[in-house]
């Protein structure tokens, strides 16, 4: 649940919660466009952005990330009206310089406050030059200076306009002397508004036509503005900063050398990555859009601390590799699907290929629950090759490689689950096939379209997170919580699996897999055209 508490120390506010009064509310405000950045870039890396409070809450204050006013104004709402202020929610239309008027889209969110019968304009959220640090008087024609210059709102007829007159801006870098970005006007109007109540669903269809619309500011510029004691700094046409397996390592919890490009190296990093990155597909029942652009998943995998697919997981593992100097290649497999009893028609599944000594390895770090292997297999056919889960074979058949894996008996804790289709029957069974082909990240652009978007789909009728433990392994399929510990000693699995609450799915994502998800999960177990189990 929301709490003001975790809002407080996000903007290192330390002062009373239950002081209504002008000063606190000033406070407030000015802590909050100094802590939390004005942003759009969940367009920009394939995220959507909703007006679920509880989803913005988890980004802009658990996620420590920015957002744009639909986001940062209408949380700030909800913790003024937690504090006991008198806030209502209006909706304003933002001046557009090319037309020279107002916009006809009122999608600029804002609050009006009531303190001691004295009426209050609270923006947190506008960026840049033209955001206000403190509240403005709802006064008409009163100049009202603050560091970025004095503001004044101006009542005409049922309408108030907001409008401001700065300073003249000097360039340092001639490069930009001209550019489009630098505002040379010194009075300029940025919204108008009337005081008529909004609810949130006012801004539902805005907020949809501006992360959709091509012609938007906000799909066409990405944007990151955060006001600075003395100013503010703004990144404008951003690209995610440089990978770098600093990160990469810090995330996986890797501290030996970087330059050891042998088995043990190879072998430790596999363990810690199965260990540490979930095997999910969250993305995809949270409205968001799984991509093969390498930053983008460096970015969500290591920087976000999510987990993903094999597409994602075993592109990122394989870059690391080449980076650390391994010599590897990418391949591609056809997962076997139990309903026809035969791998399926197309390559679904991405590999890795190392080769160390003149010894060649399969590496794959994202199989996911009891199918998962920790550490690289050796390609060699036939040989049984023992690992926590069971023993893990590949066999050679006409140039076609076959992994398989004979497992132990399952032991299900609660009779309620003896016969979920979850629950895997088959000691001996067959994983994948695949050819020694060396792929590219295009061969799967399509399939991972595909898998995304195909309603008989397994990745749209399950949503799946899976993360290995020293003990075996823990998975959420839809709303069953399963945790496994193998138990090689007797011969058998140990599975415990019970059902939780949708109440209870943001705190089992956290404390068990340490994933906050930045949109609301639709949880789904529904049966699809390939036989799941864990």
């Amino acid at each position: 649940k929301m709490n003001l508490e975790e809002y407080f120390q996000r903007i290192g506010f330390d002062g009373p919660c239950d002081k209504m009064d002008l000063a606190t509310l000033m406070l407030v405000h000015k802590l909050h466009v100094m802590s939390i950045p004005f942003e759009n870039l969940s367009i920009h890396c394939g995220e959507w952005i909703t007006m679920d409070l509880e989803v913005i809450f988890n980004k802009l204050v658990r996620s420590s990330r920015g957002g744009w006013c639909l986001e940062n104004n209408y949380l700030f709402g909800w913790v003024l009206r937690e504090m006991g202020f008198d806030a209502t929610t209006l909706s304003s239309r933002a001046f557009n310089s090319i037309i020279n008027d107002f916009g006809a889209l009122d999608s600029h969110l804002i609050h009006k406050v009531i303190i001691d019968g004295k009426a209050y304009i609270a923006d947190v959220s506008f960026g840049v030059s033209s955001q206000i640090w403190e509240p403005l008087e709802l006064i008409s024609g009163k100049d009202q200076p603050q560091a970025a210059g004095v503001f004044r709102l101006v009542h005409e007829g049922e309408i108030w306009v907001l409008e401001k007159t700065g300073r003249k801006p000097e360039v340092l870098n001639p490069e930009f002397a001209k550019s489009s970005l630098v505002n040379r006007k010194e009075t300029k109007q940025i919204y108008c508004f009337t005081l008529e109540p909004r609810q949130v669903d006012h801004f539902i269809d805005k907020s949809q036509r501006l992360q959709k619309d091509p012609a938007s500011l906000f799909t066409n510029k990405s944007i990151c503005s955060l006001q600075t004691p003395t100013g503010f700094k703004a990144l404008i046409g951003w690209t995610y900063s440089k990978m770098n397996l600093e990160e990469y390592f810090q995330r996986i919890g890797f501290h030996g050398p970087h330059d050891k490009v042998d088995l043990t190296s190879l072998m430790l990093i596999h363990k810690l990555h199965v260990m540490t990155i979930p095997f999910e597909n969250l993305s995809i029942h949270c409205g968001e859009r799984i991509t093969m652009d390498l930053e983008d998943i460096f970015n969500k995998l290591v920087r976000s601390s999510r987990g993903g697919w094999c597409l994602e997981s075993n592109y990122l593992f394989g870059w690391v590799l080449r980076e650390m100097g391994f010599k590897v290649t990418m391949l591609g497999s056809k997962v076997f699907n139990s309903v026809i009893n035969d791998f399926g028609p197309e390559e679904n599944h991405l590999i890795n290929m190392v080769e160390i000594d003149g010894k060649v390895y399969i590496a794959d770090v994202s199989f996911g629950v009891s199918s998962q292997i920790w550490e690289p297999l050796e390609l060699i056919s036939g040989k049984d090759q023992l690992q926590a889960a069971g023993v893990f074979r590949l066999l050679n058949k006409e140039d076609i490689w076959i992994l398989e894996k004979t497992g132990r008996k399952p032991v299900v804790v609660n009779p309620e689950f003896s016969t979920s289709s979850l629950v895997n029957k088959v000691q001996t069974y067959q994983i994948y096939c695949f050819t020694l082909e060396p792929r590219e990240a295009e061969n799967f652009t399509a399939i991972g379209h595909k898998l995304q978007t195909d309603p008989v789909s397994l990745f749209t009728k399950k949503s799946i997170c899976s993360l290995q433990t020293p003990t075996g392994f823990k998975v959420l399929v839809g709303l069953i919580y399963s945790v496994v510990t193998y138990n090689p000693k007797e011969g058998v699995d140990i599975l415990d699996m019970r059902y939780i609450t949708e109440d209870e799915l943001d705190e089992v994502l956290k404390e068990q897999f340490n994933l906050r998800l930045q949109n609301k999960i639709k949880p789904s177990n529904k049966k699809a055209c390939f036989c799941y189990t864990i």
